[in-house]
């Protein structure tokens, strides 16, 4: 007998019997766990429907490690309000508010580090207005890493403008830009986040049907309400703190108004 050949054999054997548990186990386990978020999700979606809440938006399906994000609000000093102004100004105190004035602009910036910006001088422009105004933003120094044109509405000659923040791929809300342009002035409020780093901890997220359950208890006095939107970023609700802790979260928005959902948790945010 072929001893080499009988082992050879034998070898072979235990290899596909191997392969063949591991697909078992595989086709046991794992297309189970799909089904159940299928079942869960599916269910939580009748929910919602018998409720009078439609679902008119894709529903994200990944549920990735997320940390928390450290973020800092904007510190305006000196060079960088000259920056904006550039030229001679004035500066004042009103209560909490430090105001900075030229004689066709103004500056007050809050104690939450909002920026506010007015100019009597109106902005012309040779391109589209969402073009002009990133490039207003980059002549005065207040142009952003991260930033994007979110929305712009028109009405009776002023275009209101939307700059919105993004981080690595997620939205970061509570950090964005907000424009008026008219033809006599422009104002501009600038409420930005500095991202500073990660916490080294990740942890899971949960599912966004998950969310959706938990938006059930928190959509108030509405009865019937339209999602349109349902997205995976952080979301910072400290108003008045220098810094703090972004939170990934599940930002849901309706016909209605925004919801932002814990993303650890599925908990109603604000």
């Amino acid at each position: 007998m072929n001893w080499i050949r009988a082992k050879n054999i034998l070898i072979v054997t235990f290899i596909i019997i191997d392969l063949l548990l591991l697909g078992n186990v595989v086709y046991s386990y794992g297309p189970a766990e799909s089904i159940k978020r299928n079942r869960e999700q599916e269910q939580t979606l009748n929910v919602l429907k018998a409720s009078g809440i439609m679902v008119d938006a894709k529903i994200p399906q990944q549920t990735p490690d997320m940390s928390l994000l450290r973020v800092e609000v904007d510190n305006y000093n000196s060079k960088s309000i000259g920056r904006i102004l550039s030229g001679g100004y004035s500066e004042e105190v009103s209560g909490d508010e430090h105001i900075y004035r030229t004689l066709t602009e103004i500056i007050s910036i809050a104690p939450n580090g909002d920026l506010n910006y007015k100019s009597v001088v109106p902005l012309t422009f040779n391109v589209s207005i969402e073009e002009g105004l990133l490039n207003f933003l980059t002549s005065k120094g207040m142009a952003e890493s991260g930033m994007y044109i979110d929305s712009v509405e028109e009405k009776d000659g002023l275009y209101t403008v939307k700059i919105s923040h993004q981080v690595d791929g997620y939205f970061l809300d509570m950090s964005y830009i907000k424009a008026e342009i008219g033809p006599r002035s422009v104002e501009i409020v600038k409420h930005w986040l500095k991202p500073a780093g990660y916490l080294s901890r990740k942890k899971k997220v949960v599912p966004a049907y998950k969310a959706l359950g938990s938006f059930m208890g928190s959509r108030g006095g509405n009865r019937s309400i339209r999602i349109t939107d349902i997205e995976l970023g952080y979301f910072f609700s400290w108003d008045e703190a220098a810094s703090g802790e972004a939170v990934p979260a599940w930002r849901i928005t309706t016909d209605k108004g925004i919801y932002y959902f814990n993303a650890y948790t599925g908990v109603f945010e604000g």
